[in-house]
């Protein structure tokens, strides 16, 4: 039933570059599994059936709604911190922890910085704590990563941050 339109009895309006694009989905799918969305279709002040979502691209916005289809989603560092924002909002937390603790045995140093953008993100401590420790151990083979390369400012301003880099002051520079 992810994204089909022919069953779908809501729609979001993402906007993107001033197009606008039509997402379907199930008010009684979303509404079982967050209380906003629940709110938002059921409660007093009821959404009709388009629903502006004006702070989410239209590939976040169907990249989030994976949690309530699939049961998981497919994050990225391109879209890791739109998915956390709109988990976020609509009281869907818990479901990106839950993925996040499973997440920790699919970490290399590869993707190593992009689980720890998401531990940051997400304030998820212990995935935080494994990422500082093996960032501190195998910072020479972090720095060679494309993730690393493609981090985004702020978690590249915790990396440095850390006290117990494995490395000389010259190879951060």
């Amino acid at each position: 039933m992810y994204l089909d339109t022919e069953l779908a009895d809501v729609k979001f309006v993402c906007t993107n570059d001033d197009e606008s694009q039509l997402v379907p989905a199930h008010k009684n799918i979303l509404s079982s599994q967050s209380p906003v969305f629940r709110a938002m279709f059921y409660g007093k002040l009821k959404e009709k059936d388009k629903v502006e979502i004006p702070d989410a691209t239209v590939a976040g916005f169907k990249e989030f709604l994976q949690f309530f289809y699939l049961g998981e989603v497919t994050l990225t560092m391109e879209n890791i911190e739109e998915v956390a924002r709109l988990a976020d909002k609509y009281d869907m937390l818990g479901r990106l922890n839950n993925y996040a603790a499973t997440f920790i045995n699919k970490l290399t140093m590869d993707n190593m910085c992009w689980g720890y953008q998401l531990a940051i993100i997400i304030k998820h401590e212990q995935l935080k704590a494994y990422c500082e420790k093996h960032i501190c151990t195998f910072t020479g083979d972090l720095f060679k990563s494309a993730t690393f390369q493609h981090c985004d400012q702020k978690t590249l301003k915790q990396i440095l941050e850390l006290e117990t880099l494995m490395c000389d002051e010259i190879d951060i520079f």
